[in-house]
């Protein structure tokens, strides 16, 4: 049986879950007041448990225990972020970010109980800015841990009314110096839990998602040309419009997604000159192409582009597949079976920080269901009871990979 406390794991949840709700939902976007707020709440909260916690440099906040030896073996970490999206939902990000503070609350106390010394130390992490809702900076803060980011590439980062990224993050005492010099824990396994944010395990009715990948992604902006003229005097037979290419070229992304086992998203379009009487002359149409295997997501874009004009095609992300480790996985899906809960084994289409985690450390990623697959909304909902599902398989994991000897039962 799990050691797992359901109650002070919804307590917790539930502090955290109301923090920056309104009657729109959730609003925590990273580098606002409301974002900040939680992450000193957090912080507070996990030194009053009794654990090493801070926020460091980049704006992460951890909470740190060393239960082993003094020689530092090192640590594994859980964890997800805590920023949303404008009028998100409770659980994204918050979640994994909990669950992990109650495996945390849980194997130390196993482990002061009964005297046993893990084979390594243990952390939980809450990453900054992982929606890069303002600055279209995803993964901000695992990529500082990592030390992914460039100075130059973050002096280039602004907001869509032109607001600078460094303005932004000065105001909370972030700084390029100060990001560059971020100085993380001795981090030798990640593991996040997170809702799927999808209908796949909701449909299946199957409790435990094990990630296999996080799906590669291009994104990026096409523009497309026409000829303005007049919307009532101009012929059919005689007209450039740009808005019918760009619908065109929307409708070949969707047939290549379908054939070569990905999804691709056009979801903003900009129309000029943006008059009802007008023949655009000029659309700009973003997209947004992704794919477990790099195979399939560079087949799919090759087919979808052929149709378009060389240079008018300007990429903001190109990332590869990430596969998560193999070992973890097998563990995660061990721990699972022993707790009586089928999985499935299931790629990840959405970015998580265990993305870039993945790149750098061994790294798993479980998968809880959300209720209808409805995700980045108001009505974002895990069952209570798929929640700690979630929190068990985490901490049967996590204690197999740490406690001398593997799982432990009461």
């Amino acid at each position: 049986m799990s050691m797992v406390d359901p109650v002070r794991f919804a307590q917790l949840f539930g502090n955290l879950r109301q923090r920056g709700k309104n009657d729109a939902g959730t609003w925590r976007v990273a580098w606002t007041d409301e974002d900040w707020n939680t992450r000193y709440w957090f912080e507070q909260t996990c030194r009053e448990l009794g654990f090493e916690a801070y926020t460091d440099a980049a704006g992460n906040v951890w909470a740190l225990w060393n239960g082993c030896s003094p020689d530092d073996p090192g640590y594994v970490i859980m964890g997800s972020h805590l920023d949303t999206v404008p009028a998100g939902g409770d659980f994204d990000g918050a979640y994994g970010v909990v669950g992990g503070l109650e495996v945390l609350l849980s194997i130390r106390d196993y482990c002061t109980k009964y005297g046993v010394k893990p084979r390594y130390n243990l952390g939980v992490v809450g990453f900054e800015d992982e929606e890069g809702v303002t600055f279209g900076n995803s993964l901000f803060g695992s990529r500082a841990v990592m030390h992914e980011w460039r100075p130059d590439d973050l002096r280039q980062l602004a907001s869509v009314d032109d607001r600078p990224f460094t303005d932004a993050a000065q105001q909370y005492g972030v700084t390029l110096d100060r990001i560059m010099a971020v100085q993380p824990p001795n981090i030798v396994q990640y593991i996040e839990l997170h809702i799927e944010q999808g209908p796949v395990l909701w449909d299946k009715g199957i409790p435990i998602g094990v990630v296999s990948v996080v799906a590669g992604r291009q994104q990026g902006y096409v523009r497309f040309r026409g000829k303005k003229n007049h919307a009532g005097t101009t012929p059919m037979d005689q007209r450039q419009d740009a808005l019918l290419f760009a619908a065109d070229a929307i409708a070949r992304l969707n047939a290549a997604a379908k054939r070569h086992h990905g999804v691709g998203t056009v979801g903003e379009l900009k129309v000029s000159p943006g008059s009802p009487n007008v023949i655009p002359e000029s659309v700009v149409a973003s997209f947004d192409i992704r794919a477990p295997e790099d195979a399939d997501r560079e087949a799919m874009f090759q087919a979808w582009s052929e149709g378009l004009l060389e240079g008018n095609v300007q990429f903001s992300h190109k990332e590869a597949s990430v596969p998560m480790d193999a070992s973890i996985q097998q563990t995660i899906r061990e721990s699972a079976e022993s707790l009586r809960y089928p999985t499935l084994a299931m790629p990840s289409w959405a970015i998580h920080d265990a993305m870039i985690m993945a790149r750098h450390v061994p790294t798993g990623m479980i998968f809880v269901p959300s209720a209808v697959g409805v995700s980045h909304a108001k009505d974002e909902f895990t069952n209570p009871a798929d929640c700690v599902r979630g929190v068990e398989v985490l901490h049967e994991t996590v204690q197999r990979l740490v406690l001398p000897g593997g799982a432990h039962h009461d």
